[in-house]
């Protein structure tokens, strides 16, 4: 199963540009203050995973959102 190893943003909501490299673990835990960003964390993955397209997710300064994923797939799946 393909699994998701790296999250990359640019001029998305809270983020100007940030990355999240994610553990083989499989458990990732997610804290931060109040509008730390974690809500458009969890935006950027319902995106990732094809549920939400929003319109206004654009940060303020920036021209147009950008949000990318890496997957690491097994041999039966690059096949």
């Amino acid at each position: 199963m393909a699994r998701l190893i790296q999250v990359r943003l640019q001029d998305f909501r809270a983020f100007r540009t940030a990355q999240m490299d994610l553990s083989h673990a499989g458990l990732v835990f997610v804290t931060g203050q109040n509008n730390a960003g974690k809500s458009a964390l969890l935006s950027a993955l319902d995106v990732i995973a094809g549920r939400d397209k929003p319109a206004a997710a654009r940060h303020v300064s920036g021209s147009s959102m950008r949000v990318w994923a890496r997957f690491e797939l097994t041999d039966e799946e690059r096949d």
